[in-house]
């Protein structure tokens, strides 16, 4: 799986996971611009940050909702 499947892979699909738990439904552009600024965390930081982020704005949302 490793070779097959990078940890940005696993990262997003983790955040369209917690949204659809969460019942947050983005349009197309939003999550397009959610994925983008995973991968600009990701390639700057590390998957680490990265999973703070998700869970972040995955709070955020929560309280959206």
């Amino acid at each position: 799986f490793k070779s097959k499947y990078d940890d940005i892979f696993w990262l997003k699909l983790y955040y369209r996971i917690k949204l659809n738990e969460i019942g947050v439904k983005l349009t197309m552009r939003q999550l397009s611009n959610e994925i983008k600024k995973l991968e600009q965390i990701h390639f700057s930081f590390d998957s680490g940050s990265t999973l703070d982020y998700i869970n972040n704005r995955i709070k955020l949302q929560m309280n959206w909702a």
